[in-house]
């Protein structure tokens, strides 16, 4: 409610503003910038006495009067920003709607700041307006005194103008469902639903409904309908909204592309949501480059893994190339019995040709894997010094369990997700990541606190150049 509230409420700033600026000086503009700037940077006494500057310009200015109220709310002096606001503005009923609107303005919902003091002032100062007493009863709603929220939208719906009714109905019919009036709040919106309202909040609010009692045949119905009628974005997300409530993998992933498409901003869904047309190609062929980013104590350089051959039942081979500043390759054979067994692991290279017997290297053994799937735990030998016990992670970001979203979202949209497995020592100095995949164990990610080295897998090539 807040956000839309505040965007009908900024639109008609805009409008004011746009006709007002044509005519200020250089000088006012400048003055205006300087204010959007401070307000950004949360100067809001700074800000206030900038506005001041403006309005001993232009007397008559309300835009920056507006503003400055709101910048006296948002410190908490909040008779000063009443006053203003009824100075300036002589129509009680005008004055009353912007004191409403001063809580929004002021973003007190970002900080769950009450406006309750703006709310009853306006009331007290225009009692028949419907406004102050409507929005009043929208955030006790949202705060969850619903006998109270009720009351005071009952009040306030009936006061508001035509047109202010067909804006809010669909928060006026929410009011009534999260009070429990379910019947009621459908009915509300069924009313202006058969009269072919144009609002398509009305109709996102009914897909909220519908999803929340889980009606989902009708809802994907509607959803349908609308969508087919009219391709929004509001309609897309709604429909996947519902399919993901319902748990419909293949439906999820359909819209998630079509909103990854069409629409900006939906980049990491299509990772969270692991669509299959998302999934990071990271089973090793001939033409497989692994990308890996090495940070140490003196620099920064990439390991580049080509020609991977890995046979968990057998040998895993590989060459391998370290950019600038490091500037050597080499090649690395390890045996089936390593490949079954070892659980140490060859992190530091010689240039040259490497056969290993005893210890695995980017990729873990069949032993480790298996005990971390069944055990929850194993020991891994990492570099000098002894086996440490290492244990699986649950973190608390969830993705972070099962993909790489968590740990670098820009790597991830360029290499796509996969499931890895989280580890970490029992001194918490060293963690891995793994590909949780028998025949593909290779690790994703480690950091290994005793040396101050840090290894990442950040691109996955198909093709060698």
């Amino acid at each position: 409610m807040k956000k839309y509230l505040l965007l009908i409420l900024i639109f008609s700033f805009v409008v004011i503003i746009q006709a007002q600026s044509q005519q200020k000086p250089l000088s006012v503009e400048a003055l205006n910038k300087k204010i959007t700037q401070q307000i950004a940077d949360g100067k809001y006494a700074e800000a206030i006495t900038t506005c001041n500057l403006v309005i001993a310009k232009q007397p008559k200015d309300s835009i920056t009067i507006m503003v400055r109220s709101s910048l006296k709310a948002r410190l908490g002096k909040n008779d000063e920003a009443i006053a203003d606001i009824k100075k300036s503005i002589k129509n009680k009923d005008s004055a009353a709607s912007v004191i409403a609107y001063l809580p929004l303005l002021a973003e007190f919902y970002r900080s769950n700041k009450s406006g309750e003091y703006y709310y009853k002032a306006a009331i007290a100062y225009a009692p028949k307006l419907g406004l102050p007493y409507f929005l009043y009863g929208g955030e006790l709603s949202e705060n969850g005194d619903h006998k109270k929220a009720m009351e005071y939208a009952g009040i306030g719906y009936p006061l508001l103008s035509l047109n202010e009714q067909k804006n809010f109905i669909d928060t006026y019919a929410q009011i009534f469902y999260a009070a429990g009036s379910t019947k009621e709040a459908y009915a509300i919106l069924d009313s202006v639903i058969k009269e072919g309202t144009n609002n398509h909040e009305v109709y996102i609010r009914y897909l909220i409904f519908l999803r929340n009692d889980k009606r989902y045949p009708e809802a994907i119905s509607l959803a349908d309908q609308l969508f087919d009628k009219d391709s929004t974005e509001d309609y897309l997300y709604a429909r996947y909204k519902i399919y993901n409530q319902m748990g419909n993998q293949e439906m999820i992933c359909k819209d998630v592309d079509l909103l990854n498409k069409y629409f900006s901003g939906y980049e990491n869904l299509l990772l969270e949501k692991k669509c299959p047309d998302a999934k990071a190609a990271i089973f090793p062929t001939l033409t497989t480059t692994y990308v890996f980013e090495v940070t140490t104590l003196k620099s920064v350089y990439n390991f580049n893994i080509t020609n991977p051959k890995v046979n968990m039942s057998n040998e895993i081979s590989f060459n391998w190339r370290m950019e600038a500043p490091v500037n050597k390759n080499g090649n690395v054979i390890i045996s089936k019995e390593a490949v079954n067994s070892a659980h140490a692991l060859l992190n530091s290279f010689a240039a040259g040709e490497f056969y290993s017997t005893d210890k695995t290297s980017v990729w873990v053994s069949n032993a480790v894997f298996q005990q971390i799937k069944n055990d929850g735990s194993t020991l891994i030998k990492s570099g000098n010094g002894a086996a440490k016990k290492f244990t699986v992670i649950n973190d608390v970001e969830a993705m972070s369990t099962e993909s790489l979203v968590a740990m670098n979202r820009d790597v991830n949209l360029g290499m796509k997700w996969l499931n890895v497995i989280h580890i970490k020592s029992e001194d918490g100095r060293e963690e891995f990541w793994i590909n949780d995949d028998p025949q593909n164990p290779i690790i994703t990610k480690m950091v290994l606190g005793d040396t101050g080295m840090s290894v990442e897998l950040t691109e996955i090539k198909t093709k060698q150049k």
